[in-house]
């Protein structure tokens, strides 16, 4: 039989390892109290650390050290060295909600055999009734399910019906044009939609070259606009060709002479003062190719510093997934993990999604939630999918200005099959709240003359 422990050092130990390494990943454990480390040199560095994040100070071997000197208990855990060592010894920070779970559970462990003490002196006091011991005993285990409880969320029925009350209320009282949630740009999207909404997880999805990028993108740089906050996690293109396509659509110039660099000087001034604009918006590109824990710590981590309005995921596809799961469990947990953290940040996630080879093979080329690659998790866990659609791309005879925002799932309002009507350009990788807003100055598309077009993507 295994040896019952109390207590397990090597758990405590890799948690404050794992935050020296990585300060993001304070919020895979945001359960751990210091009080919950049966060490007291690791109770201490933990609280200092946990501090020093919340703070939005730095927390590495060198700055914690200097921390622990100013405090002086640094002989606590043997000073520089000591931490290092710490480090060096941790297998991977991104194991830190296991270690965090192993400190918690023997926290729990301890506190039940106190309790255990407690309820043996209630049962042997005699000046005491069974039913006042019995009470007292119920919460002694109450009191420490209440000091380990993680529930965030929970809400009674009474509040449940009052918040109820409160958004149809809310919903009652919008005026003509009013929306719930936030404005794409595209009016006849909104209606629709009735905005972007926090909580949602929205997923943009699309076979190349029919605009999806071009649609978070232009998206993103409406929000901005009204001083939004931006996360954009980018995993296909590097920050300049987001910004780049950004400016074509925000100063009107052809993008092929923006990734060319051949604007005449008139175009070049155009550039100058978009980019002006672009570089005061409130966005952070991030292109790690990180895990979507990490996404989620990273948006924690923005949502508390500086605010955090959106959050844009592109795409799936690319998130790295665990090896040892099959394709289609690893993109549920996916989908789930960005669900939640909609959810627990009240924010609008948007991820784009490509679709599989399908529809190619198809005689009607509109794209349905079939379509989808790993369709079950994202049909299930996603409150939007919307499918940006241009038939130019596939027939000679279709407006090559007419672009579609088909509205295949939208869980709390009204589908759109046939596709919302907006315009596109290609040029300025632009969709417009109009058709005919740019026509003809787009060359009519086939599948054969997209490879030769440089800026249709």
């Amino acid at each position: 039989m295994e040896e019952f422990k109390l207590y397990e050092e090597s758990a405590e130990r890799s948690v404050i390892g794992a935050l020296l390494l990585d300060n993001e990943s304070i919020y895979n454990c945001e359960f751990l109290k210091p009080d919950m480390f049966g060490f007291e040199k690791y109770k201490q560095v933990f609280s200092i650390i946990s501090k020093m994040i919340a703070d939005n100070h730095p927390a590495d071997v060198v700055t914690v050290n200097s921390r622990l000197v100013e405090l002086e208990i640094d002989g606590l855990i043997d000073g520089l060295m000591g931490l290092v060592a710490i480090v060096q010894n941790t297998p991977s920070a991104a194991n830190i909600a296991r270690y965090a779970n192993i400190v918690k559970n023997k926290y729990i462990d301890r506190q039940l055999l106190h309790v255990a003490d407690e309820i043996k002196e209630l049962v042997l006091n005699g000046s005491l009734k069974s039913e006042e011991k019995q009470q007292r005993a119920e919460k002694l285990i109450s009191d420490i399910a209440d000091s380990v409880s993680d529930e965030k969320n929970v809400t009674t029925a009474y509040d449940a019906v009052k918040d109820t009350i409160m958004h149809m209320d809310k919903i009652a009282s919008l005026e003509d044009g009013e929306l719930l949630g936030l404005p794409t740009g595209l009016p006849s999207l909104d209606d629709i939609l009735m905005g972007l909404k926090g909580g949602e997880f929205i997923v943009v999805a699309g076979r190349p070259s029919m605009g999806k990028s071009a649609f978070a993108e232009n998206i993103m740089r409406f929000r901005a606009k009204q001083k939004t906050h931006i996360r954009y996690q980018t995993m296909e293109m590097k920050p300049h060709e987001l910004v780049q396509r950004g400016i074509a659509a925000e100063a009107e110039i052809d993008f092929g002479k923006i990734q060319r660099a051949e604007m005449n000087d008139s175009e070049w001034g155009l550039f100058a003062s978009a980019g002006a604009t672009y570089a005061d918006f409130n966005i952070v590109f991030d292109e790690d190719y990180i895990t979507v824990d990490k996404i989620a710590a990273r948006a924690r981590a923005q949502k508390r510093k500086t605010g955090l309005d959106l959050l844009v995921v592109d795409h799936l596809g690319l998130i790295p997934k665990d090896e040892k799961t099959n394709e289609a469990t690893a993109m549920s947990r996916i989908t789930g993990a960005l669900k939640r953290l909609a959810m627990e940040l009240n924010i609008p996630v948007i991820a784009l999604s490509q679709l599989n080879r399908k529809v190619e093979d198809r005689q009607d080329k509109r794209p349905m939630m079939s379509d989808l690659r790993d369709s079950g998790s994202i049909e299930q866990d996603a409150n939007m999918v919307l499918f940006p659609w241009r038939g130019a791309y596939y027939f000679d005879d279709r407006n090559p200005n007419e672009a579609e925002i088909i509205v295949a799932k939208n869980r709390n309002g009204k589908t759109c099959l046939d596709g919302v009507k907006v315009g596109w350009s290609g040029r300025h990788q632009k969709f417009t709240k109009h058709i005919d807003d740019y026509t003809p100055e787009m060359p009519k598309l086939t599948e054969k003359s997209n490879a030769d077009n440089p800026w249709d993507i």
